[in-house]
């Protein structure tokens, strides 16, 4: 706001437009525009893509102010100019359809707001006024009047969200500081790699046997399920995966003990490894990840153990998630299963409907639901989700912005019959950071309180995940 005020905004810029509402409109389009930058600052609580909303968007949005102003300000304008700014000047910038409504929102709690009830309109309820718009001298009031830290809570989100933006900042600071003064090793790069290989060289497993599987599968009577079928795509790219990581591993210790050439694909290798980190070619046959090296390790781990218990037992009671490569292809496999049972039902007009259930821990599941399948690895960002009453609330914490979500229900229903009621859609993705914020892996559609309208779980920034940091 004091930049805009002090920089862009002058005497020429205000005097554009006669209309008795334009300066109060300018006050508001620049409000707006430093709540866009501002949310930016708190990662995927904010905004599921980080977006450049630039100078120029604002003044291309006083512009068009001016312009719809120039043709008198009614009801029908008012709504001209929230789709002209919120979809075209602001919205044509984000990308993400989830991002989409918190632009949305903001246009119709401020330019909604204002056009209906201009004398009692404030951005934010303060019981000192300061969140007003004020009748003149507004870059005095900026500097006077406005505090220079502010909640989270004039942006939309919960104010614990600050807590989390602290402690971003505190490991960013740290992890400078740690490459400011290198860490005193007795042990060489060499040999750390080393053992790291000697340790991974014991401890990966075999590459399944697909011909033997599949042999295996052809005599038994689930041998034609959809989830069969995910379960052999499941396969196939877990092993290209392992393989490749064989293949480095020993290509590596081979080059340390210099019975092969140390090139710089190898040398590449042994200084990713030795700081923790993926190799490329690892990354570009896993599902998409920002982990570190020691969780990645431990999630593959636990993948291959989830496939071995599937190929032995059958689908598991509850399907691990993140163990998955490609998640949504098991839940089209389930609707797929469920329809096959129904007498008139057709693919192409049953949907996927989720529930929450009772349980918190997959050992506590003792058999399967009546319809569907149990699934879990999820984690809720911007909520809580409460078991009582069995639908979302604020966070109980301060420190707890994310947590794990209960066992979800995968229900196959017919759409016409899917009554969605009181829920939020919520994006599901694969990564909590930004950098993986592509596209969304699927929808769950979570149960809202009744007493809270969705437009705050949504500028809350409530999302699902399945890789925790």
């Amino acid at each position: 706001m004091l930049h805009l005020y002090s920089k862009v905004i002058d005497d020429q810029l205000l005097e554009q437009c006669k209309h008795p509402q334009y300066k109060d409109l300018v006050y508001v389009m620049a409000f707006l525009h430093s709540v866009l930058l501002e949310r930016r600052n708190y990662s995927t609580l904010g905004w599921n893509v980080r977006y450049v909303f630039s100078q120029s968007d604002f003044e291309a949005s006083v512009a068009t102010l001016c312009t719809v102003l120039d043709n008198g300000m009614d009801s029908m304008h008012g709504e001209q100019l929230k789709y002209l700014i919120g979809e075209i000047m602001y919205g044509g910038r984000v990308s993400d359809m989830y991002d989409r409504r918190i632009v949305k929102i903001f246009m119709d709690e401020y330019i909604g707001d204002y056009t209906q009830n201009p004398d009692q309109f404030a951005f934010y309820p303060d019981r000192l006024g300061r969140y007003k718009i004020p009748s003149s001298h507004y870059l005095e009031h900026i500097e006077k009047t406005l505090p220079f830290n502010h909640s989270a809570e004039l942006i939309g989100l919960h104010a614990s969200a600050d807590t989390g933006l602290h402690n971003d900042l505190y490991q960013d600071l740290v992890f400078h500081l740690k490459e400011m003064y290198p860490e005193v090793n007795v042990k060489t790069k060499d040999q750390v790699v080393e053992e790291m290989c000697t340790s991974l060289q014991t401890s990966l497993p075999p590459l399944f046997d697909l011909k033997q599987i599949r042999k295996q599968k052809e005599s038994s009577r689930d041998s034609s399920t959809a989830t069969l079928k995910v379960m052999f795509e499941e396969l196939t790219r877990f092993n290209a995966l392992l393989s490749r990581v064989r293949l480095s591993v020993d290509l590596l210790t081979k080059g340390l003990a210099g019975q092969v050439c140390m090139d710089d694909i190898l040398e590449c290798h042994l200084s990713r490894l030795y700081s923790g980190v993926l190799i490329d070619e690892w990354r570009a046959l896993a599902p998409p990840t920002t982990m570190k090296l020691g969780a990645w390790l431990e999630q593959f781990k636990q993948r291959g153990e989830q496939y071995r218990y599937w190929i032995d037992f059958g689908d598991p009671l509850v399907m691990w998630l993140p163990g998955l490569h490609y998640p949504y292809s098991y839940f089209t496999a389930i609707i797929q299963k469920e329809v096959s049972k129904k007498e008139g039902w057709s693919l192409d007009r049953c949907s996927m409907y989720t529930e929450m259930s009772k349980f918190t821990q997959a050992i506590d599941v003792e058999e399967p639901p009546p319809e569907g399948a149990y699934v879990n690895g999820l984690y809720l960002q911007g909520a809580h989700w409460d078991l009582a009453s069995s639908c979302l609330v604020a966070p109980a914490s301060s420190s707890a912005l994310v947590e794990p979500l209960p066992i979800l229900t995968i229900i196959p229903k017919e759409t016409s019959k899917i009554g969605w009621g009181n829920t939020l859609c919520t994006p599901v993705y694969r990564s909590l950071a930004l950098t993986k914020r592509d596209k969304s892996e699927f929808e769950v559609n979570l149960r809202m309180s009744p007493i809270v309208d969705k437009s705050v779980y949504v500028l809350r920034g409530v999302t699902l995940f399945l890789d925790m940091e």
